[in-house]
């Protein structure tokens, strides 16, 4: 338990004080780009409503969508 407490204060301090604000806009905008293309691809592929649901796509936008919220939480939250 330690150990993961230990590896969750270094994590917070990297994202938080290592990076600088011009960094994590960087790193946010991009994984913003990138959810919002997995978001479009999926909504565009369930359209037509012949096809099958892409789940790969929606999987990829939890797991996009996750890494951006931890982001932010641990930038903002103390």
């Amino acid at each position: 338990m330690s150990m993961l407490l230990s590896l969750w204060t270094k994590f917070r301090q990297w994202v938080s004080v290592d990076w600088s604000n011009v960094t994590f806009a960087i790193v946010v905008g991009v994984l913003g780009v990138v959810a919002l293309m997995l978001l479009m691809s999926f909504l565009k592929g369930n359209y037509n409503k012949g096809k099958a649901i892409k789940w790969g796509n929606v999987v990829l936008l939890v797991v996009v969508l996750g890494i951006l919220a931890l982001l932010c939480f641990v930038r903002f939250v103390d």
